[in-house]
């Protein structure tokens, strides 16, 4: 009975693993449907044969659902649609696989609100889609993005979120273009407020800028009371997509001075000097200095200056001076034709002072009235004129006698009466000196953007000076001058500079000897003593590179080509006239380098310049030009 039993059992599983697994079997037996088409829907711009041509799969292939799932994902890579999906639609003997697709909305107009600064012109140069354009989330996200880069690259600040098209498909791009709601001071400690805000341009309510903030902050710099300058910006908590608030960040220099010190020149010798400066007054930016000079000369000067007069920037300075210099009108050549090298050498004293009212006219321009008033002493050197010499024409110059009668001859005494001996000498001063009353005009162009160490930026100056009786002076003159400086920046990683200039001028007949232009010295033609070249015209030009070397050294090489020439000055003989050295123009050039030492006072000057009679040491106080 058991065996009977288990073989039914045996019986009963059999008939059931039958029963389950033929379906199976003959399952398995049967081949997977074939694609019987291929189909495309839902399109309106793009073409059907567009999607079919990134489709892998063809009619007659098996029906392969990982091969449609990466043809659908192509499909999708198009970039055109916003959704694509497969339709599977069995068929006695196959399927038919369509992909339904939904297009991305086509841009019908680009609307931009809000922009002020840049044109729709402008901003659309910079987009990728157009009008008919697919609006793809991305590129639109994109385009937002250059639309900001533009206002950046014009340094404007903008907001500019990103929108969805409408249902007309317009593209509306609102720009909120941030003004500045508040200018914020940080760091005064001295200085009064209102000096630096009434240097800045950017008024809160206008459209942020940065290159009118920088602009604002070198004139902020130049005002020469500050260490360092520089600015922030931060949203405004209570409207953040529209305003700005603007920081100007400063810090204080010492602005009082005492300074001590000394120096040499060719024609002064060893000098000393003191000087007493204060460039921010009651915290005012006003300036007060007071300067002596002692040794091979003696001068004082004060003075005092004002950069806002009144509420129009009328800046206002005034000099007044008791000053002493050493000159020397002959020269090495030149009128040594006419004078023997002996005594040539006078010291020129100019008492008196100046004032000048600076009011601007436009941007970076300003125009200047002036007033001089000066004394100048009489030249202590002594020319002389021979009368009646035989073979010798009157006119022709010999130096003073020395006193009691002619070199080598007996003293005047011992001379008979009544009886001529020798060449009459009459002498007389080289100038007496004289009154200057004089009004100068000045208009000046300055786009430096640093006035004691420009990098960059132009300076033009055009001047006419008039002096004459008419405003109780003596000498009657008119000056005519003009000067152009230039400043490149020649490396992008270091402050090298490379700067020109030239300056030209010329004078009306009867200037007088002691108004005459120079050319020769630290400031005009490196190379040549003070005073070497003189004349009522003067044309002279300078390029220098300025190589830095550390951050308070600088190298310097430069050539310099100047000459002062023509007009006559008589003296107080008639028919005794001094002539310049160069009677018509002749270009002389100096070739040399030098190093600049910041200090507080300003860079200090050493050049080493070679000319045509050898080199020179010069030494001055801040750059040349």
């Amino acid at each position: 009975m058991y065996r009977l039993n288990l073989l039914a059992l045996r019986l009963l599983v059999g008939a059931l693993l039958l029963g389950c697994l033929g379906p199976l079997a003959r399952a398995q037996e049967e081949p997977p449907p074939l694609l019987l088409d291929i189909k495309v829907e839902g399109t309106q711009a793009i073409a059907p044969e567009t999607v079919l041509s990134e489709v892998r799969s063809k009619v007659g292939d098996e029906y392969d659902a990982q091969r449609l799932e990466k043809d659908r994902a192509a499909i999708m890579a198009l970039g055109y649609f916003e959704n694509v999906e497969v339709r599977r639609d069995p068929r006695p003997g196959g399927v038919i696989i369509t992909f339904v697709v939904t297009e991305l909305q086509r841009i019908t107009d680009t609307v931009f609100v809000g922009n002020t600064v840049v044109t729709d012109q402008e901003l659309l140069a910079v987009m990728s889609l157009h009008k008919g354009s697919i609006a793809d989330p991305a590129i639109m996200r994109a385009d937002v993005q250059r639309l900001k880069d533009l206002y950046g690259k014009k340094k404007y600040d903008a907001q500019i979120p990103s929108a969805p098209l409408d249902e007309y498909g317009r593209w509306t791009i609102h720009i909120s273009e941030r003004k500045v709601k508040q200018i914020v001071i940080e760091g005064l400690k001295k200085t009064r407020k209102h000096v630096v805000t009434r240097e800045l341009r950017v008024k809160p309510e206008d459209l942020f800028n940065e290159d009118k903030v920088v602009e604002d902050l070198k004139r902020i710099y130049n005002l020469q009371i500050f260490e360092d300058v520089g600015w922030d910006l931060k949203d405004d908590p209570d409207n953040q997509e529209q305003y700005v608030i603007l920081i100007i960040k400063v810090q204080e220099k010492r602005t009082g001075m005492a300074t001590f010190g000394g120096g040499w020149s060719n024609l002064d010798g060893l000098i000393g000097f003191v000087s007493l400066a204060e460039n921010n007054l009651f915290g005012e930016g006003r300036h007060v200095g007071v300067d002596a000079q002692f040794g091979g000369r003696e001068s004082y000067a004060l003075s005092y200056g004002d950069p806002w007069l009144d509420s129009h920037h009328t800046g206002f300075s005034l000099n007044v001076y008791d000053m002493e210099r050493r000159r020397d009108f002959t020269g090495p050549g030149g009128a040594s034709a006419f004078f023997r090298q002996r005594g040539t050498v006078f010291d020129e004293r100019r008492r008196g002072g100046s004032l000048a009212l600076t009011r601007p006219i436009g941007r970076d321009l300003a125009a200047i009235v002036g007033l001089r008033l000066e004394d100048i002493s009489e030249a202590g050197y002594q020319a002389s004129k021979s009368i009646g010499t035989p073979g010798i024409g009157p006119g022709v110059f010999a130096v003073r006698p020395r006193q009691g009668g002619i070199p080598g001859e007996p003293p005047d005494s011992e001379i008979p009466p009544g009886d001529a001996y020798g060449p009459v000498v009459v002498a007389a001063p080289l100038h007496r000196g004289g009154q200057v009353r004089s009004v100068i005009l000045s208009a000046i162009q300055d786009t430096r953007d640093l006035f004691n160490n420009p990098t960059r930026g132009d300076y033009r100056a055009l001047s006419i000076e008039t002096a004459g009786s008419v405003f109780g002076g003596g000498a009657d003159f008119r000056k005519y001058s003009v000067e152009v400086r230039k400043y490149v920046k020649i490396s992008k990683k270091k402050d090298r500079v490379l700067a020109g200039r030239v300056r030209a001028g010329l004078a009306s007949t009867g200037l007088p000897l002691f108004e005459y232009f120079i050319a020769g010295g630290a400031d005009t033609l490196r190379g040549y003593v003070e005073d070497r070249f003189w004349g009522a015209h003067v044309l002279l030009s300078s390029m220098e590179v300025r190589e830095p070397i550390t951050k308070r050294l600088r190298g310097v090489v430069f050539v310099d080509a100047a000459d002062a020439w023509g007009g006559e000055s008589p003296t107080a003989l008639p028919g005794l006239v001094v002539r310049p050295p160069d009677r018509e123009f002749n270009l002389h050039v100096g070739v040399g380098a030098g190093v600049r030492v910041d200090t507080p006072i300003g860079p200090l000057r050493f050049d080493w310049g070679v000319g045509e009679e050898g080199g020179r040491f010069h030494f001055g106080i801040g750059h040349p030009w």
